[in-house]
């Protein structure tokens, strides 16, 4: 089992023979003027942006999946939606330039939702099976 360390030294080595080289394994794409790029990253940092936006609205509301009351656990939820939230307007800042780097960001973003939920679903649970007990 590779570290995590030799995974990213693998791909740093991979991705500077690939600028060293040119690009040779890529088809040749037409070039494209600073203006064209610059439209494109607007329009797609848009979404993320107002996503970004979204989640702190939702940190300060007092509306939540889990109320902020109860004391850490009320903030679990705010933690994955923020985190989520920041990754994908960093993954869409870095997708342009830095792909392999884009790809981890995206692995850490969908590793962020999917332990997020097993968490909320875990508490939920938990707090049912609690409430349960005092209702007997």
């Amino acid at each position: 089992m590779k570290s995590i360390s030799t995974t990213i030294k693998l791909l740093q080595d991979r991705l500077l023979s690939k600028e060293l080289a040119g690009g040779a394994d890529r088809p040749q794409e037409r070039p494209q003027s600073e203006d064209s790029l610059t439209i494109t990253k607007s329009k797609s940092l848009k979404l993320p942006i107002l996503l970004f936006f979204l989640a702190i609205a939702y940190d300060i509301s007092p509306v939540d999946i889990i109320p902020d009351v109860i004391p850490v656990i009320g903030w679990i939820d705010d933690f994955f939606i923020t985190t989520t939230a920041t990754l994908n307007v960093l993954g869409s800042l870095i997708s342009a330039q830095y792909a392999a780097l884009a790809g981890l960001v995206r692995i850490l973003k969908w590793l962020t939702i999917i332990v997020g939920i097993i968490a909320l679903c875990l508490i939920l649970i938990s707090m049912i099976g609690i409430v349960n007990i005092i209702a007997r």
